[in-house]
């Protein structure tokens, strides 16, 4: 008997045992889309919060508030201004002096 090409036995165990592998990889691809999310949503604050600040010179939309605290580290005293500005949508954004 001339024997060419695969028996069907043969196939399934192959797609059998890239059916194992394969699944191996799922973790990769999930837990690249939710870090792609993440990052999507972190751009998304950066740019809300970079719009704000460019604004902020010039508009009255924005609710800003001033802290000045006084804190200790090592002997050291720092007492930096804290400015945070909110805006109606909510969005709010805090830097240091």
């Amino acid at each position: 008997m001339n024997k060419k090409g695969f028996t069907l036995i043969e196939s399934i165990v192959s797609i059998a045992i890239l059916a194992v592998l394969g699944v191996g990889f799922i973790p990769v691809f999930v837990n690249g889309f939710q870090l792609l999310a993440k990052s999507y949503q972190v751009e998304s604050k950066q740019f809300d919060a970079r719009k704000m600040a460019e604004t902020h010179q010039t508009s009255e939309e924005f609710t800003k508030s001033t802290v000045n605290t006084t804190f200790t580290v090592n002997g050291i005293t720092f007492s930096p201004k804290q400015t945070t500005m909110k805006a109606d949508g909510g969005v709010e954004f805090t830097y240091y002096e």
